[in-house]
């Protein structure tokens, strides 16, 4: 039976990773939609209470939430404060993700369980706390923002931990849709490609670009607009998938 999904006005959203970079451009664009947002960050207060400042100017319902989720009782505290905030959480835009640009032989013991805990674990955290209130209400979303190409296992130099762990995401998410689609809730990936987050230099952007078949740079919108899709009722079939939104940058990736 075609589960009734409510429309992104009605949706209850906890973004992770939403005060920089792509997860501004996921707020701005649920905001706008209407959605209820509970914005999870872990520094940088300022630029997090200038977020929702600016988007509670046309949104009334966007908080904010402060936590380090790689630690269990900050994941949990989140989801109580979004469901004390606002009743109920319909969908999980997990966002988070730190990046490390280290070999393997370079790579301290900590350096590979905090890109493991923050890019495959967290999430996990997550997922866990949010799964008994959808499961109750018999309908729940999850978008995983994965790494560029997480779906395949292609070896990438220096980038060892990160992407062991976003692969390690997709099957994550994979067997998620499996074991919880009966229940009404989906999961599904975005795999975002060369976007223009504000970290990239000029000549890094000038050289990749030869790489991208479209020729140009992504910006967070376009990953934003391919969440809102996601979370809305278009989407109904769409469960276990990675979508890759990279303007075919991930097709030359060797």
């Amino acid at each position: 039976m075609k589960p009734d999904i409510p429309s992104i006005s009605d949706l209850s959203v906890i973004i992770t990773g939403a005060t920089r970079g792509i997860g501004v451009g996921i707020s701005g664009k649920l905001s706008a939609l209407g959605a209820k947002l509970t914005l999870a960050y872990i520094e940088h207060d300022q630029h997090a209470l200038n977020l929702e400042a600016e988007l509670t100017a046309t949104n009334p319902h966007v908080t904010i939430f402060k936590g380090d989720l790689t630690d269990p009782p900050a994941v949990k505290g989140l989801v109580e404060y979004a469901l004390d905030k606002f009743g109920h959480v319909d969908a999980l835009v997990s966002n988070m993700g730190p990046f490390l640009w280290r070999s393997v032989g370079e790579m301290s013991v900590g350096d590979w369980d905090y890109m493991v805990k923050a890019n495959l674990s967290a999430h996990f955290y997550l997922v866990r706390e949010l799964l008994p209130s959808m499961k109750k209400r018999g309908h729940g979303s999850f978008v995983f923002i994965g790494g560029v190409a997480s779906g395949l296992i292609i070896g990438h130099p220096r980038a060892t931990a990160y992407n062991s762990a976003k692969v390690g995401l997709a099957e994550f998410m994979r067997g998620l849709a499996i074991e919880e689609g009966p229940n009404g809730i989906r999961s599904n990936m975005i795999t975002p490609g060369i976007i223009d987050n504000g970290e990239y230099t000029d000549s890094f952007k000038d050289r990749i670009v030869e790489e991208i078949p479209l020729r140009y740079i992504g910006q967070p919108t376009d990953i934003a607009n391919a969440v809102a899709w996601l979370l809305s009722p278009e989407s109904h079939y769409i469960n276990g998938a990675i979508i890759d939104v990279s303007g075919g940058y991930h097709l030359t990736i060797r």
